[in-house]
């Protein structure tokens, strides 16, 4: 895996704090250009504006040079600033170059969905599922999408995919991103069964979750 990819994993897990990092002294030992979004898009997520601004000037710089990967990287960037127009026009763009590029499908299904197209968002993030079955936000993902469409069987099947997936590569993750992702999972599975009006699960999960919390913490 080159360590651009590695970098980009850190932005499945939301790894932001340690992904700037790594991507700055990368930045700094390489000058490679294309890692530049991923530090904005970093810079961004941490709320460190100024930081986001000085590799904003730079990609307008630069951008022309990017690859394809880097202009999926950038199109998150506009995303997060809510430049969602701009966001698809780089995806359209990547996908009419690599149509089974998964981050770019994934990334088109999310602004499908900002435009409450739920079908076509659908489509695809089943095809980035399919592509490269090991991202967990695509389960997460689609197991909103599905309850959001009144699916609740595909919710499940969704969340079983993504808690299988997550078991099988979670010695390879840092405990706290496991720990989010278990968190998350948890509580997807709790959203299908209130939407399945399975109040009986839905209290024994409560009943589980305040044993596990200080009294303090489970009020406050």
């Amino acid at each position: 895996m080159q360590f651009l990819d590695v970098l980009r994993r850190m932005v499945d897990y939301r790894q932001f704090a340690e992904l700037k990092s790594d991507a700055q002294a990368y930045w700094m030992q390489s000058g490679d250009v294309q890692v530049l979004p991923l530090l904005a898009m970093a810079c961004l997520d941490l709320d460190e504006r100024v930081s986001a601004d000085k590799y904003l000037t730079e990609i307008e710089r630069c951008k022309t040079a990017f690859d394809i990967d880097a202009q999926v990287d950038l199109a998150a960037v506009w995303i997060l600033l809510w430049r969602v127009d701009e966001a698809m026009l780089l995806l359209d763009a990547a996908l009419e170059q690599k149509p089974e590029h998964a981050l770019a499908l994934a990334r088109r299904a999310w602004c499908w969905l900002q435009q409450g197209e739920l079908e076509k968002a659908r489509s695809l993030y089943q095809r980035s599922a399919k592509l490269v079955p090991g991202r967990i936000p695509i389960y997460t993902s689609l197991v909103s999408l599905h309850l959001e469409q009144d699916d609740i069987r595909a919710a499940q099947q969704a969340l079983d995919a993504g808690i299988t997936r997550l078991g099988e590569i979670f010695t390879e993750l840092p405990e706290t991103v496991v720990a989010l992702n278990t968190t998350q999972l948890r509580e997807l599975q709790l959203a299908i069964w209130v939407a399945e009006e399975d109040f009986a699960r839905c209290d024994d999960w409560l009943d589980g979750k305040q044993a596990a919390l200080a009294e303090d913490e489970w009020i406050g």
